[in-house]
Parts: C-alpha cells; sequence; structure tokens
C-alpha cells in the first residue's frame, strides 16, 4: 500500500486518503495508525484524510487520537449542510491536512465560507469551518 511508495523521488507530493467508511469504528482507528508509519516514514509529505460527519463523537474521537500522534501542523476543514445531530446520515465531511501548503487554510476557509450557505439544507444548523488541530 501506501507505505511502499513513500517517500517519492522527488521529496515533494501530495498524498489524498479516502477510506471505504464501511465499518467507521475500524476505519478511524486503522487510519491513525496509517499516518502514523506514513508521516514518520515522509514527514514533510502532504497529507489530506476526507472523511464522513455522521457521528460527531466519533469524530472527536478521532481527532484526540490524531492530536496524540505528535504530528505537527494538522489542519481541519469542515462542511455540515445538516446539524451535527441530525439522523439523516451524511450531515456533512471533513477534510484533514497533514503539512498543508502555504496560505492552503485561508484559501479552503473562505472556498467553505462561500459554499455553506449554497448547500446547507435548512436555515439553522450545520457549519463550515477551518481550524487547527495542531500548529506548528
Amino acid at each position: 500500500g501506501l507505505l511502499a511508495v513513500i517517500p517519492p523521488k522527488e521529496k515533494r507530493g501530495l498524498v489524498m486518503i479516502d477510506p471505504p467508511y464501511e465499518l467507521e469504528r475500524k476505519d478511524f482507528p486503522q487510519l491513525v495508525e496509517l499516518l502514523q508509519s506514513a508521516y514518520k516514514k515522509w514527514p514533510t509529505g502532504v497529507f489530506a484524510v476526507w472523511y464522513p460527519i455522521k457521528d460527531r463523537a466519533m469524530i472527536e474521537r478521532f481527532e484526540k487520537k490524531m492530536f496524540k500522534t505528535g504530528i505537527r501542523r494538522q489542519l481541519i476543514c469542515e462542511i455540515c449542510v445538516w446539524p451535527d445531530d441530525t439522523p439523516v446520515g451524511l450531515n456533512g465531511c471533513g477534510l484533514l491536512v497533514i503539512n498543508p501548503p502555504w496560505q492552503f487554510s485561508e484559501q479552503a476557509d473562505q472556498a467553505l465560507q462561500w459554499l455553506f450557505p449554497h448547500l446547507r439544507m435548512q436555515e439553522t444548523g450545520g457549519h463550515a469551518a477551518v481550524r487547527w488541530l495542531v500548529g506548528e
């Protein structure tokens, strides 16, 4: 898998990760382990991980585990078109970016703030946010 092809010869690059999330209770912990191993092997790589927002408590556990990894420069970008507690299934999605490029946080925030009012499913609730889980 991923660990066999990193780091690339160019020493720069982006890895996009979009797991199936069929067994979310297992997928998130496995993802933390994969990111720890990948970062250890390629600490200058940019890693972007897409995730669904269906259960806020599960996302909070994932974030706590990622925070504890010691990996620096972790940026969270999220958009929820429904309130977090809406039982529709998929309320929104997020992107965890490790080592985001310069000005990515500002550009992502600007894009999400523009998208949110166009995509939201009701007048109240939901959100669009970009925040650092771990800074420098």
